[in-house]
């Protein structure tokens, strides 16, 4: 369904690109992180390189970029009984000043003749009719993926022969952002929370896309926390009129049929105590006093981490129940 409304979104022209300053690496390291298991489980491994020179500050977007990387990496999954996924990422600087992003996904699986290369990206469309049969899926992903990276300034091409496997390398236009030194003790994808006192937690998740749902809910999987998901904020309110209890929600912001504001306000009608966290990468917009009028209790910027997702939470939780403590106690 989330792929049907994208192509819908697609061929009106309103499916939006939106770059914010972030930092490729990291975003591909915590896909990384996210699909091992699923590799494993197959018998497969993940190897991944990410070339030493890619800039750590780009402006792109980092939910259509995710998106698209996460869309090859599940195909190269499905196809491939044995060996390998290998995710790799370069640059090229341009004579413009832009940087041309290079990220291939390569497996050793099935692969796929040149007739049904012709016909890959059409909508519907996933090679030969028994592979549809034997690997399921609605034929858009590709689809999808490839106007997202003619809309970022690239595209998508395939390299592969039957029984050799493939290779698809997924490029895009960013510009360079502001580098700043950063000192870290470990890799993000790896990061530890702050805080340990998650577990057992019961958090309503509210994105419209399915990948950042994936994301998001991994993440607080990893923390023992039990989330329950809405793809948009009609669904969010619909829930919590319901008979199911949450310790917080975390909303998004930018949702058809109802946005993260309204979803908000409503929420607030009924449940004024509940921590509400925006999630947005549009976060150079907000301040404390924009969140404070959308009735909002903090902000996590996209793409997310564990890290401050956790920090983030835990702080909301402990605020609303010191909040009701003090209540109870008049």
């Amino acid at each position: 369904l989330n792929d049907v409304l994208d192509l819908s979104k697609i061929e009106a022209g309103k499916l939006s690109i939106s770059p914010v300053e972030a930092d490729l690496r990291d975003t591909l390291l915590r896909l990384a992180q996210l699909w091992t298991p699923t590799v494993k489980e197959k018998g497969l491994r993940l190897d991944v390189d990410i070339d030493a020179g890619l800039p750590r500050s780009l402006v792109f977007d980092p939910v259509r970029v995710r998106q698209c990387v996460t869309n090859l990496l599940s195909n190269a999954v499905k196809f491939t009984e044995r060996g390998k996924i290998a995710l790799s990422a370069r640059a090229e600087v341009l004579d413009s000043g832009e940087v041309r992003i290079l990220i291939a996904v390569l497996d050793t699986g099935i692969g796929m003749s040149e007739e049904v290369q012709e016909r890959l990206f059409q909508p519907f469309e996933q090679g030969e009719n028994d592979r549809t049969r034997r690997y399921g899926g609605t034929g858009l992903g590709l689809t999808i993926s490839r106007s997202l990276a003619l809309g970022m300034g690239g595209d998508i091409e395939v390299d592969s022969y039957p029984g050799d496997g493939s290779t698809f390398t997924f490029s895009f236009l960013a510009e360079r952002g502001q580098e700043k030194p950063v000192e870290r003790t470990a890799e993000p994808a790896s990061a530890e929370c702050v805080v340990t006192d998650l577990a057992g937690k019961r958090v309503l998740l509210v994105d419209d896309v399915a990948t950042n749902r994936l994301v998001a809910r991994h993440l607080l999987a990893l923390e023992k926390v039990e989330v329950v998901e809405a793809e948009n904020g009609l669904v969010a309110v619909e829930k919590l009129a319901g008979p199911e209890d949450f310790d917080a929600v975390l909303m998004d912001l930018h949702m058809p049929v109802m946005d993260g504001v309204e979803a908000t306000r409503r929420i607030r009608e009924t449940h004024p105590q509940l921590p509400v966290i925006a999630m947005t990468a549009d976060v150079m917009a907000l301040d404390a006093a924009k969140l404070r009028g959308m009735a909002m209790d903090a902000l996590i910027a996209k793409p997310i981490e564990r890290g401050a997702v956790c920090e983030t939470l835990s702080a909301a939780i402990a605020r609303a129940s010191t909040r009701s403590s003090l209540r109870d106690a008049g």
